[in-house]
């Protein structure tokens, strides 16, 4: 039986571990462990965005946003969709989030059209209000001189409650006139 590593190398190589020599077989490790190691970096500077993706494509709205529209999104990261669906119980967790009919216009709550905000545009202890393509207003705030940007609907009798920007100034795929803002909640 192969050891682990060598079924490892088997893996990213796609060729049996016998039919190798020990020297490419173990720089195929080398890659191996360099390309994990690689992508757990990734994976730990870049929050996961997997769910908005896949909601904004669910919606339809993925679509308008690839038409040229010059658009800011502020994407909850999946821990804030995760959040979500524990906080309203759904026993599908995620999946039974995409059920709700709510979904379209929160998401739309997410997407200021016709201007592509970055961090760099707003001033430190400044505030901009922009409307968003649901109708509400978002105050989009920098807090902090690291690009500490946070955002939240600018009727505080809405929920008041501001989402940390986690990582900012993201491209958008496929739409070079749009932003992406990494945010730490669902407004």
């Amino acid at each position: 039986t192969p050891a682990p590593a060598a079924k490892a190398a088997a893996a990213v190589t796609l060729a049996p571990a016998a039919a190798k020599p020990a020297a490419a077989a173990k720089s195929a490790n080398v890659t191996t462990l360099v390309a994990q190691s690689a992508q757990q970096a990734v994976n730990t500077t870049v929050p996961q965005t997997n769910i908005v993706m896949e909601v904004l494509n669910f919606t339809g709205i993925s679509k308008q946003l690839q038409n040229g529209m010059a658009a800011t999104i502020f994407a909850p990261d999946d821990a804030a969709f995760a959040s979500m669906a524990k906080k309203m119980k759904f026993a599908g967790g995620i999946q039974d989030l995409l059920k709700i009919p709510e979904l379209y216009n929160i998401t739309l709550l997410h997407i200021v059209p016709g201007v592509a905000l970055k961090s760099s545009d707003v001033s430190l202890g400044k505030a901009v209000t922009l409307p968003s393509l649901l109708g509400d207003k978002l105050m989009v705030a920098k807090t902090g001189t690291i690009g500490g940007l946070q955002v939240r609907v600018a009727d505080p009798v809405a929920n008041g409650m501001w989402a940390d920007v986690v990582k900012a100034d993201v491209p958008f795929p496929h739409n070079k006139k749009a932003v992406m803002h990494v945010i730490s909640a669902i407004l």
